[in-house]
């Protein structure tokens, strides 16, 4: 096993030279290509979509071939960083901008940091991890003089991630080819959009060169970011495929580079060049092809028990993912299979495994698990009899004996979220290990209760106006709108510490009331607002669509062209905000959909006959709501796929879980569609009440409340009563939360439930709040830093489930989720955030910005500023000068040509020379690595460079 360490880094800039390519032969028109390696049952090719703006949001971005292209993040010595887009075109290999990865205004190379993460979906997920740089391969043309016909690099990764993404082909032809006419297309990371998110364009006019024919003229829509993506065109061989392709197949043709929008084209000589580059240039023993067992986060981690008693075990499953690019059977250390080891530790700290920690069990796992697949490891761990009460995380470390040959081996140990009690007595008792229920009343005060006793935690009594919408909890706060929209109070958005109920800050607008339920998506809150005015009717004011910053309550931006009044919750899915409305002059409704980084309108759906009071649930490409029926709208275009209008009025928002769509009705039904089709699958009839909250669907049951007084469990497959509960005196209009088996609910009788959900027995319930209209629970089990379980607001996508959709828990099926879906909350897939990635960088000016200090970080974290003395130098490898001066030319028309031929120049390799003008790299990097893990008597870096600079001891204090 061994860790991902230090490697042998090189920068290369080499002088122009051309080897003759096989494949430059008669028979294919002088074309050359390489073609590409990925799955070819995509057809994507040629959509666009029209408007001012044609770029289109990539979603999935693991689809084939959207994941060969990745998003570059890079720092340079001076502290400047930037974003590029680069795709992959080997095993190990990436094309990129060649100002992607030098600045040849200030004269260096991206060394500081160079990142590459093939299919990154946004922010925070980035779905095959990351690869490192070990080579970066440009034109002396570029770095000598910035010459923009050489704007072309590669890069070569410390790890063959292109074997598990695939890898675009390559083509060039001489300037008159056809191939330089026509579609092409552009996956890109451009900075103007959501940060880390990958966006698609094409060409709709077709393509031209310039006179010159060295760059490829296109109008695909870019920005700062896009540069170094791949211009490609793709041939799906129907009506017949070129001689020189393999078809279906993607064919990059030029490297994007500039506004304008121009490409820089693979010429001939270029495509030649690039060939050799990775043939004889880059080193493949620079590259790991390994495993890496990593633990894939406590989404899919579970405790069976929250209490055990010394001499028993407890019930832990958890999953382990391979993120590295070779199966578990390929990386063993020793002999053969495919078994590894995992060792089970308790702690009182959930921190990993450390000297403190007490081993109490192995496993032996038998898992060849493939690349980027995962297993699971649901095992009984025995506690000893000796072991001291307290309170425990389990912690594991995985492949504790070595057994593989890992890429990193820092990455092995992880712990559960929640921990179990170790006592010798236990009780019988509702177990969701500590968590707290929130929920908001129509007495203008949102409450705070225990989850396993019913027992008030805390009350927040400031709000102006009833606790109508539902909270919603993210990293330890919660959010909460307040107001009623007939009346002249104006309501608030609030932020409360979910902890001690301490209010954060409030977020205010004049004549305005908050009823909608707020919805968390990366550091910002999207809250639907209404007209408060006591002579108007509700629906009968306008309303408004928010966007506020969780951090500080400031406005980001507001949507006003709602046309009517927004008690819908808004519903936020890969960039677009959909949220509904009513206008009760009109007597009718619409769907609105909103790009959650600016505002802008997207499209309006009009569809629906009535009031649109239901928030939108989006799932498989397909927006659902409610009104006067159902309706499934496309989230791309705004156009309808189907609709049910057979029924009552529903205010009751859908849920989505397996093929089906759940919602009540006023004609005292809860229905059953197929989600695709619009088919009804079944039909409730039980309730004698309107039905008006949202079903809730966990473990094959769906649970919803009635104007009854009662709370329902159906089978979700068959629309069959699995029993009732009557505990409720008043109506139950809140959406029933589920968690570790117990439904929570609310009642306008003034009282939380907790009910058994498996039989429908009451657990408990708490009195001290008031009327509980539609405010529905949400229930966290970390009040100090978790974030919302169980509540449909948060849940987003799939709408009203339990908790084993998002946070917690490992109840829902796993291997039927996409793999995006699955890995959108692994730590291991979470970018780093700070100075080695920033969410929210700078856009791209690689040539602005001034020097400045570096940056390095020691063992402990501690940064340390220097400025790294010394001569830099360029100097070529020995006996490497003469190795070129003899390559032929290729020209355009396939002839030699020796005239473009300028020999090696010389490897632009930095070299670091001492005062003495000793170049000595290996003496500078054994000094700050020795500093790095504090083996020096030099305290700073800074006096750790003086020494190996002047061969002097510098004298420290």
């Amino acid at each position: 096993m061994t860790a991902r360490g230090r490697r042998r880094r090189v920068l290369l800039a080499v002088g122009l030279f051309v080897a003759a390519v096989a494949v430059l032969v008669a028979a294919t028109g002088g074309v050359a290509a390489t073609p590409d390696a990925g799955a070819t049952n995509d057809t994507v090719g040629t959509e666009s979509v029209q408007g001012a703006d044609d770029r289109t949001r990539v979603d999935p971005t693991t689809a084939w071939p959207r994941r060969a292209t990745g998003h570059v993040f890079m720092e340079y010595p001076n502290g400047n960083t930037g974003v590029c887009s680069a795709a992959t075109i080997s095993e190990t290999v990436i094309l990129t901008a060649a100002h992607c990865v030098y600045n040849s205004t200030t004269n260096e190379w991206a060394n500081e940091t160079l990142v590459f993460r093939p299919a990154r979906h946004n922010a925070s997920t980035a779905p095959y991890g990351s690869a490192d740089w070990t080579h970066i391969v440009t034109y002396k043309n570029w770095t000598d003089s910035g010459n923009n016909d050489y704007d072309v690099a590669i890069v070569q990764l410390d790890r063959p991630i292109g074997k598990v993404v695939g890898y675009m082909g390559r083509v060039a032809a001489p300037s008159n080819h056809p191939l330089y006419s026509g579609w092409v297309n552009l996956n890109q990371y451009p900075a103007d959009k959501p940060f880390g998110t990958m966006w698609f364009d094409s060409n709709k006019t077709g393509t031209s060169l310039t006179g010159d024919g060295k760059h490829i003229r296109h109008n695909a829509d870019t920005a700062g970011g896009s540069s170094g993506s791949a211009l490609y065109k793709y041939y799906s061989g129907n009506g017949g495929c070129p001689p020189w392709a393999s078809c279906p197949g993607r064919y990059t043709a030029g490297v994007h580079t500039y506004a304008g929008n121009f490409a820089n084209r693979l010429t001939p000589s270029k495509f030649a060049d690039i060939e050799y580059w990775m043939n004889t240039v880059v080193d493949e023993s620079l590259v790991d092809d390994n495993a890496d067992l990593v633990d894939d986060g406590p989404r899919w981690t579970d405790l069976d028990d929250s209490t055990v008693s010394p001499g028993g075990s407890v019930g832990v499953s958890h999953d382990v993912r391979n993120i590295g690019t070779s199966r578990v059977s390929n990386s063993r250390a020793s002999g053969s299979g495919a078994d590894f080891t995992v060792e089970y530790y308790l702690s009182t700290l959930d921190d990993g495994v450390d000297s403190f920690d007490t081993k109490v069990d192995e496993r032996t796992v038998s898992a060849d698990v493939a690349p980027f697949d995962y297993a699971n490891v649901d095992t009984d761990v025995d506690i000893p009899s000796d072991t001291i009460e307290d309170d425990y995380y389990v912690c594991y470390e995985i492949d504790a004996d070595a057994e593989v040959t890992e890429f990193d081996t820092d990455n092995n140990d992880a712990c559960t979220d929640e921990q179990v009690t170790v006592s010798s007595t236990t009780t019988e008792a509702v177990e969701t290990d500590g968590a707290t229920v929130y929920v908001g009343s129509n007495d203008t005060s949102l409450y705070a209760v225990d989850a396993d006793t019913g027992q008030a935690a805390w009350t927040f009594t400031e709000p102006a106006g009833q606790v109508i919408g539902s909270p919603t909890v993210v990293d330890g706060t919660v959010y909460v709108g307040t107001g009623v929209a007939e009346t002249d109070t104006p309501g608030a958005l609030y932020a409360i510490d979910a902890d001690t109920g301490d209010k954060e800050w409030e977020f205010t607008v004049t004549d305005r009331v908050f009823t909608s339920s707020p919805t968390v998506v990366d550091g910002t809150i999207y809250l639907g607002g209404t007209e408060a005015n006591e002579s108007q009717s509700l629906g009968e004011g306008n309303g408004e669509l928010y966007a506020v910053d969780a951090a500080t309550g400031q406005k980001q931006w507001e949507y006003t062209d709602t046309r009517g009044a927004v008690i819908s919750s808004p519903n936020v899915d890969d960039g677009t905000v959909y949220v509904g409305s009513f206008n009760a002059t009109a007597q009718n409704g619409t769907l609105h959909a909103v790009d959650a980084g600016t505002g802008q309108q997207e499209w309006v759906y009009s569809g629906p006959n009535s009031f649109v009071f239901s928030s939108p649930t989006v799932h498989d490409g397909t927006v659902y709501v409610a009104s006067d029926g159902v309706y499934a709208v496309d989230a791309a275009t705004g156009a309808e796929e189907w609709s049910f209008v057979d029924v009552s009025f529903i205010d009751s928002s859908p849920t989505v879980a397996n093929g089906s769509v759940f919602v009540g009705t006023w004609d005292e039904t809860v229905y059953a569609f197929d989600a695709a089709t619009g088919t009804p699958e079944w039909s409730f009839h039980e309730p004698s009440g309107i039905v008006s909250s949202s079903p809730t669907y966990s473990n094959g049951t769906v649970y919803v409340g009635s104007d009854d007084t009662a709370l329902y469990a159906v089978d979700a497959a068959s629309g069959t009563q699995e029993w009732r509960f009557n505990g409720s005196t008043d109506y139950v209009r809140s959406s029933p939360t589920v968690r570790d088996g117990t439904v929570f609910v609310g009642s306008n009788d003034g009282n939380l439930y907790a009910v058994d959900a498996s039989s429908g027995q009451e657990a408990w319930s708490y009195s001290g709040v008031g009327e509980i209209g539609v405010s529905s629970p949400t229930v966290v089990a970390d009040p100090a830093g978790g974030d919302s379980v169980g509540t449909r607001v948060a849940l987003r996508t799939l709408g009203h489930h339990n908790e084993s959709t998002t946070d917690g828990g490992t109840q829902v099926d796993k291997s039927q989720l996409t793999y995006l879906q699955q890995v959108a909350k692994s730590p291991w897939a979470t970018p780093p955030t700070g100075n080695v990635d920033p969410v929210d960088p700078p856009p791209f000016a690689p040539f602005s910005g001034t020097a400045t200090r570096g940056i390095a970080i020691d063992e402990n974290g501690n940064v340390q500023t220097f400025q790294l003395p010394g001569q830099r130098i360029t100097a070529a490898a020995p006996g490497d000068e003469g190795l070129l001066e003899n390559r032929d030319a290729i020209a355009d028309d396939g002839s030699t040509d020796r005239s473009g031929t300028t020999g090696f120049v010389g490897l632009g390799v930095p070299q670091y020379a001492n005062d003495d003008g000793v170049v000595d790299n290996d003496g500078l990097r054994t000094a700050v690595d020795d500093w790095r893990v504090q083996n020096t008597s030099t305290v700073t870096l800074r006096d750790t460079v003086d020494v190996w600079r002047t061969g002097e001891t510098v004298t420290v204090g």
